[in-house]
């Protein structure tokens, strides 16, 4: 049976907005019918306290019952038994780095590519401002955040997370139904084309270890050198018709790395091929442009690994 992945919201007190967030994915996670994660939360702090009977109230009134709901306290055992940590606020992101130097996402950095948190009551109404009124205005708007972006920011986790892994498995496809061809694969590695290739070339090669490790620190020896095998063969096989090519590794989500498996760019280069790294113009393709692209590097591998295993 595949392993479940574990996926836990984050906030200070685990009564607002991370037990808020928690409910919503549980119950988008059932109304589609997706049972591959185990969904909870936590806070940082989570001292004794209920939540407020308006929030319960609220979400009630939107098919979601919190009244079983128990706070817990974030700890290091919790931490490393989950596969994806989202903290709602960077104070919330900050302690568990400072703390455990796990790096985690941010809600809103799931939802819209936005680093900004989702923000306490507190941390929102100044204390001369805070009353009943003004506390379930803000609780209500935030659960309405939260509703809003819950598909969002799990479309997000999972391309982020497993993308590569499901194309590999053979369970998802490029975007624009574009098919996944492998180009090269051994034990440990398989090379494919990314759907980002720039406007006057023909390939845009990514190659990544079969299992997924978030970046070159955790990799294993074996893979690297079987990675890095990988890369003089493609290499190689570019260079017939190109002048050279750029090897990029974008390491850490600070260094631009938006899907969390480690992988290399391999892109095709020669002189005014107007393209600047990162900021190249992406053409439109047909499927059968992007195969007919496939093909032809394809075939172009296997010609030379036949010449290879005839020279040695």
């Amino acid at each position: 049976m595949k392993k479940k992945t574990r996926i836990l919201f984050v906030c200070k007190g685990n009564i607002f907005r991370s037990m808020t967030a928690e409910y919503m994915m549980k119950k988008y996670l059932t109304q589609h019918k997706i049972t591959d994660f185990v969904v909870s939360s936590a806070g940082i702090e989570a001292k004794p306290h209920i939540a407020d009977p308006y929030l319960v109230a609220d979400l009630k009134k939107r098919k979601i019952d919190v009244s079983k709901h128990q706070q817990r306290k974030l700890n290091k055992e919790l931490l490393e038994q989950q596969d994806i940590v989202i903290a709602m606020g960077q104070n919330h992101k900050d302690f568990i780095w400072q703390q455990w130097k796990r790096r985690v996402f941010l809600f809103n950095e799931l939802a819209y590519d936005q680093k900004t948190p989702v923000l306490d009551i507190e941390e929102h109404i100044p204390a001369n401002k805070l009353n009943e009124e003004s506390r379930e205005k803000y609780e209500k708007h935030i659960v309405d955040h939260i509703q809003k972006w819950t598909p969002a920011v799990f479309t997000s986790l999972n391309e982020r997370h497993f993308l590569f892994e499901n194309f590999i498995s053979k369970r998802a496809r490029h975007r624009d139904k574009l098919p996944f061809i492998p180009l090269y694969e051994t034990k440990y590695t398989i090379a494919f084309m990314s759907i980002a290739i720039p406007w006057y070339e023909d390939g845009h090669v990514l190659i990544i270890p079969k299992k997924r490790f978030r970046d070159i620190e955790e990799i294993p020896a074996v893979y690297l050198q079987d990675l890095m095998k990988a890369v003089k063969i493609i290499g190689a096989v570019v260079k017939q018709t190109h002048t050279g090519y750029n090897l990029l590794l974008n390491n850490g989500e600070d260094a631009g790395q938006y899907i969390l498996h480690l992988h290399f760019h391999l892109i095709p280069r020669q002189v005014h091929d107007h393209i600047t790294i990162e900021f190249f113009k992406k053409q439109k393709m047909s499927p059968a442009k992007f195969t007919t692209y496939n093909t032809a590097l394809k075939n172009k591998i296997k010609d030379y690994l036949k010449k290879q295993k005839k020279s040695k």
